[in-house]
C-alpha cells in the first residue's frame, strides 16, 4: 500500500525524458533508466461518482490506484475481476471509496497502457533531495495520450521541490487543481451522466414546450441506460431506465389539456407499452437486492426454504433477462421508438391540447397547488380505521408532487424549493416501505399459490419459510402505517404551510 501527499500535474502528450536535463543548478538530475509499461483501466460507476467527488481510480496490472482531490495518492492490492465495491477485500482504497453505492458496479471507462517514470534530483552525495513519478496514458480507445506528473515533497528538501516544480512548469506542465481532468483526457465525447437532468424553463415556456422538454431529456436518459440493461452491469440500469418512463408518463397524466385528449391516450399506450416488458425483472432485481435482509428477518431453521426460493427467483430472473434483450431487438420496440422520436425530436410535434399555451409558470403553481391541497386532505383524514387503499392513495398523490415540484423546479426559489423536498421526502419514504411491505407480501403469495406444492422437502420449506416471511412483512408494514400521520404532521408544519401558499397560490 502506498500513501503519499502529492503535487499533481498534468501534460497533454508525451514526456521525452531528454528535456529534464542532466542539471537542475547544483543538483544533478537522475532518470529511471527502466520504464515500466503496464496496462491500465480508468474506472468509474455509470453515475459517474467517483468522478464527482473529484477522485481518479485506476488500475495499473494488478494494483489499485486512487487520486484524490488533495493530491494524495492511496493504492492496495486489486484483484483480476472487479465489480462492486463491497465486494473488494478491505483496504486503504476500499475504505475511501465507501461513498460509492453498494448497488453500483465499477466499469472500464477507458483502457490503454501506461508508461511509467521516475525523476529524481540529487546532491553531490547522491542522496535525493526531490523525485517525481511520470505516468504517460496511451488510450486504445481514443487517440490520447496523456501525462500525469506526481511530484514527491521530501520532508527538508523545500528548495529542491520548489525547483524541480518550476522545471515542470517550464516543459509545459499545468497543476492539477482536479483530479477528474484525468477523464476527460481519456474518454471520447466526455458527458455528465444525470438521471434527474436539470430542466431550465424560459420565462415565455408554455405548458406545451416544458411537457415536450421534459419528455425529451428522460427519453434521453432512458436510452443512455439501455445498454447497461442489456449487459446486466448492474440492477440500477434497469431501475433508471424504468424512473425515467415513469416520469415521462406522469408528464402525460398529470399535463391535462397540454395535449388533445387523442394524443395524450396514444401517449399513454405508446409508454405503457414501454414500460411494462420490463416490471417482472425489476420486482426479482428488488428481491435479490433484499436477500441479506429476508434472511436476517427469519431464525436460521427457516433458512432452507429461502435458499431454494432464491434459486428459483435467480433461474427466473436469468429468463426473463433474457426476454428482455429479446424485445430490446425487436422490430415491434424499433417501430414504437421509431414513432417516439418523431414525436419529440422530428417535425412530427404532438397535438396540443386546450391548456397548451398557458404560460409554463402559471400552470406549473396551479397544478402543484391543486396536488398539494389533495396530498393534504387525504393525509388528514387517515387515522388508525382508515383502509390501506387511502394510504396507498397518498402514496400516490405525493409521488405525483414531488414529480411535479422537480420538474418546474427552476422557476422557483432554489432554497425553498430544496426544503419542501426535503421534508416531502421524509414523508415519502415512510410510505414507500409501507407500499413495498405490501407489495412483497402479495408477490410472495402470488409465488406460492403459482408453484404446484405438494409433499416435497423441498416446497414445504418453502411454503414455511415464505409464510413466516410473510407474517414478517405484514407486521413491518404496521409499523409504517402508524408512522404515517406522525411523518405527515412534520411535513404538515406552519412554515412549509407558508411555503407552498407563496410559491404556487398565486
Amino acid at each position: 500500500m502506498m500513501k503519499s501527499n502529492n503535487q499533481n500535474y498534468f501534460y497533454s502528450g508525451p514526456v521525452i525524458s531528454k528535456k529534464f536535463g542532466k542539471l537542475l543548478g547544483k543538483l544533478t538530475l537522475k532518470i529511471d533508466k527502466k520504464k515500466e509499461q503496464v496496462e491500465f483501466e480508468l474506472l468509474d460507476c455509470f453515475n459517474q461518482s467517483i468522478r464527482k467527488e473529484g477522485c481518479v481510480l485506476l488500475r495499473l496490472n494488478n494494483l489499485l490506484t486512487l487520486l484524490l482531490p488533495s493530491g494524495q495518492i492511496i493504492t492496495q492490492d486489486c484483484p483480476e475481476q472487479l465489480s462492486f465495491i463491497s465486494l473488494l477485500a478491505d483496504g486503504p482504497v476500499t475504505k475511501l471509496l465507501s461513498f460509492v453505492s453498494p448497488l453500483r458496479s465499477l466499469m472500464v471507462v477507458s483502457k490503454g497502457v501506461c508508461k511509467q517514470l521516475t525523476v529524481s534530483l540529487l546532491d553531490n552525495e547522491q542522496k535525493t533531495q526531490s523525485r517525481v513519478h511520470l505516468y504517460t496514458f496511451t488510450s486504445s480507445t481514443i487517440p490520447s495520450v496523456f501525462t500525469l506528473a506526481s511530484l514527491v515533497y521530501l520532508r527538508g528538501y523545500l528548495s529542491a521541490h520548489k525547483s524541480l516544480s518550476q522545471k515542470l512548469d517550464d516543459m509545459g506542465f499545468q497543476s492539477m487543481n482536479n483530479p477528474s481532468i484525468i477523464y476527460e483526457k481519456l474518454i471520447a465525447d466526455y458527458g455528465i451522466y444525470e438521471p434527474k437532468p436539470k430542466i431550465t424553463i424560459g420565462y415565455n415556456a408554455t405548458a406545451y414546450d416544458t411537457a415536450n422538454a421534459i419528455i425529451r431529456a428522460y427519453l434521453k436518459v432512458a436510452k443512455a441506460n439501455k445498454f447497461g440493461v442489456i449487459a446486466d452491469i448492474d440492477s440500477e440500469f434497469l431501475h433508471d431506465y424504468r424512473v425515467s418512463l415513469r416520469k415521462i408518463r406522469s408528464v402525460v397524466s398529470l399535463f391535462k389539456g397540454v395535449y388533445s385528449q387523442n394524443q395524450r391516450i396514444t401517449l399513454k399506450i405508446l409508454f405503457s407499452d414501454l414500460m411494462a416488458p420490463t416490471g417482472r425483472l425489476r420486482d426479482l432485481d428488488v428481491y435479490l437486492l433484499e436477500r441479506d435482509i429476508y434472511f436476517k428477518l427469519l431464525p436460521t431453521s427457516l433458512h432452507e426454504g429461502l435458499e431454494y426460493m432464491f434459486k428459483l427467483f435467480e433461474a427466473e430472473r436469468n429468463d426473463q433477462h433474457k426476454a428482455l434483450i429479446k424485445h430490446f431487438k425487436s422490430s415491434s420496440l424499433k417501430k414504437q421508438m421509431c414513432t417516439i422520436e418523431r414525436l419529440f425530436f422530428e417535425d412530427n410535434s404532438p397535438k396540443v391540447g386546450a391548456s397548451s399555451a398557458i404560460i409554463a409558470s402559471k400552470y406549473a403553481t396551479s397544478l402543484i397547488w391543486k396536488c398539494y391541497q389533495k396530498v393534504c386532505t387525504i393525509a388528514r383524514c387517515i387515522d388508525e380505521n382508515t383502509p390501506d387503499e387511502e394510504v396507498h392513495e397518498l402514496r400516490i398523490q405525493c409521488k405525483k408532487l414531488r414529480y411535479l415540484i422537480e420538474f418546474f423546479r427552476t422557476l422557483f426559489d432554489k432554497k425553498d424549493i430544496t426544503i419542501i423536498i426535503k421534508s416531502l421526502k421524509v414523508l415519502q419514504d415512510t410510505l414507500g416501505l409501507f407500499n413495498d411491505y405490501s407489495v412483497q407480501q402479495e408477490s410472495l403469495k402470488e409465488f406460492i399459490d403459482a408453484q404446484a406444492l405438494d409433499g416435497t422437502k423441498q416446497n414445504i420449506a418453502i411454503a414455511q419459510s415464505v409464510g413466516a416471511l410473510i407474517t414478517v412483512l405484514h407486521q413491518r408494514q404496521l409499523i409504517e402505517r402508524d408512522k404515517v400521520v406522525s411523518k405527515f404532521m412534520r411535513f404538515d408544519n406552519a412554515d412549509t404551510q407558508t411555503k407552498f401558499k407563496t410559491l404556487f397560490n398565486r
